[in-house]
């Protein structure tokens, strides 16, 4: 495989698993935050994807240690990463990690990131 194949299937991949990772994450949220509403039978499916969820932010973190060129191994999660990120750096990483915590995770749990 040359580089180019091997950059699109990274972007592909990453691209699915992050669209993937974060329906979770919003379906995840929208149980949290209306919990005491929920029938058991809703409580009990939100439950069971909540580690499907976290092994999938996991595996997205690993991949955007690529795309952030940032090869700090004690995020486990990609909020942990992009919380240190804005916290730390400057320049693309910290506008990319400012985009994704403003538009994609704040919105569903105020102060996420």
């Amino acid at each position: 495989m040359n580089i180019l194949t091997l950059t699109i299937l990274y972007i592909v991949i990453t691209a699915q698993l992050f669209s993937a990772t974060w329906i979770i994450y919003v379906a995840i949220m929208y149980c949290k935050n209306n919990w005491d509403d929920l029938p058991l039978p809703a409580k009990v499916l939100a439950s069971m994807w909540l580690p499907v969820g976290l092994i999938l932010d996991v595996i997205l973190n690993i991949l955007m240690t690529v795309y952030f060129l940032d090869f700090f191994i004690l995020d486990w999660t990609l909020s942990n990463r992009l919380n240190r990120i804005r916290d730390t750096k400057t320049g693309y990483r910290l506008r990319h990690a400012d985009y994704i915590c403003e538009n994609l995770l704040n919105p569903f749990d105020k102060g996420h990131c």
